[in-house]
């Protein structure tokens, strides 16, 4: 080894250690000399968003792919409001310089300056839309998820084109104070970058989504409803229709005839009967009479001089002391007098 390459060594392996304290992957493909990483400026280019970075401006090559891609990713400017902006030569070699990239590991060539043009696109009346349904659902009392929402009108304004969505801000308030079901007003402004550029009014519908039973097949009057001739459904009712919770129809029965998918309501079936509670105690029956006295409980035989259900008060006689008493039934056979 003579003097000047062992002079090279030391210097060669500094440079290796500086990339890998930057995180830069050399092990793979270990640049040398100015061409290690070529970076080829563009004349023009077109590119969507807001901030431009080296890789829109430039085609990179050499390297290893790792190094190339961090390169690619160094921000280089920001369109703003403007529509063009070029980037120099110099600009780049500058951003490669403050990103602690050695000069010598890369060259610029290629054009002088690149015009870079932004890609502008109108804003879409979709999102327009989800504004104004989302600024409705939140003043409504029901859940979102029991609303249908539908846009009664295309928005048909010339909308602004941005760049980036970033750019676009809206607010969205109801025209008047009240929301409910049916037709809804909503105001919707847009600003970009802080500036305003449009006003306009968004016409929703409003309806409610319940939970329903439907006629299976065509039921006649006095069918008795059940999982055979009926089937459950999610769909958009009238304010005028009352459609029963599904578990408060089965075993009902109709009282005039339903057509073949139509929603069952209360007034399709018969009143349903009340259930009246069972007799737990019936008259001349032996019960056990139960005497509270603090914490002891004292127990007698006696015979109910009147039937009832749990929580009926009725007259019972001792049966040894042939005393009677008014007690309240708590059970099938047990009544406790106070």
């Amino acid at each position: 080894m003579n003097a000047h390459s062992g002079f090279r060594f030391p210097a060669a392996l500094a440079v290796l250690w500086w990339l890998a304290g930057l995180g830069i992957d050399i092990s793979a493909e270990a640049p040398k000399g100015p061409e290690g990483i070529v970076i080829t400026m563009r004349e023009k280019v077109a590119i969507p968003g807001r901030a431009i970075t080296l890789g829109d401006v430039a085609e990179i090559s050499g390297g290893s792919e790792h190094a190339r891609l961090q390169i690619g990713r160094l921000d280089l400017a920001d369109f703003g409001g403007a529509t063009n902006v070029n980037i120099r030569r110099r600009q780049v070699e500058f951003r490669l310089r403050l990103a602690d990239f050695p000069t010598k590991l890369f060259s610029v060539v290629g054009a002088e300056e690149t015009m870079v043009a932004a890609i502008r696109q109108p804003l879409s009346p979709e999102g327009i839309f989800q504004t104004a349904k989302d600024a409705a659902l939140k003043r409504m009392p029901w859940p979102a998820e029991d609303l249908a929402v539908r846009l009664v009108q295309p928005i048909t304004a010339p909308l602004p084109s941005v760049s980036d969505p970033s750019e676009v801000t809206m607010r969205a308030e109801p025209h008047t104070a009240n929301v409910n079901i049916g037709r809804v007003q909503i105001d919707v402004t847009l600003f970009v970058l802080g500036e305003k550029k449009l006003s306009l009014p968004v016409y929703l519908e409003i309806k409610l989504m319940r939970s329903v039973i439907m006629a299976r097949s065509g039921l006649a009057k006095g069918d008795i409803l059940s999982e055979a001739n009926t089937v459950p459904d999610r769909r958009v009712v009238d304010p005028g229709l009352s459609p029963l919770p599904p578990g408060e129809l089965m075993g009902r029965k109709t009282k005039r005839p339903v057509a073949i998918g139509q929603v069952i309501q209360e007034a399709d079936l018969e009143t349903a009967p009340l259930e009246i509670p069972a007799a737990v105690v019936r008259n001349k029956q032996p019960v056990k009479m139960l005497v509270r006295l603090g914490a002891v409980n004292v127990v007698a035989n006696g015979e109910a001089l009147q039937g009832g259900k749990t929580g009926d008060l009725i007259r019972v006689q001792n049966i040894d002391s042939k005393k009677v008493v008014v007690g309240r039934i708590t059970g099938p056979d047990t009544v406790e007098v106070e």
